[in-house]
């Protein structure tokens, strides 16, 4: 993805009515169902979007970012443990394979 496109993601996080009330929804979802005591949660591509900081008031919160560049911002920016890394492109589903 071009850099500029992370940027204005990372931007529309803060105003845009769509990821205003995702959030809402998740942090709702967790303060209802979440086991009690610290938690520890992992979000996968998730460095250029505010939940994984709000999360942080459940426990700790790990990142995983493809984007170098987005993953430093986060790390530096967002105090976030941000970690560089993909998933490979030969994961297979769980429903699609016989492991």
């Amino acid at each position: 993805m071009d850099r500029s496109a992370y940027d204005k993601l990372f931007e529309l996080e803060k105003r845009h009515f769509w990821r205003i009330g995702r959030r809402g929804v998740i942090l709702d979802v967790l303060e209802r169902w979440a086991p009690k005591g610290p938690l520890r949660l992992l979000d996968v591509g998730g460095a250029c979007s505010l939940i994984s900081q709000e999360m942080t008031r459940f426990g700790e919160v790990t990142v995983i970012e493809p984007d170098l560049p987005t993953a430093e911002f986060a790390a530096r920016e967002l105090g976030l443990d941000v970690r560089p890394a993909a998933c490979p492109t030969t994961c297979r589903s769980r429903a699609s394979s016989t492991w």
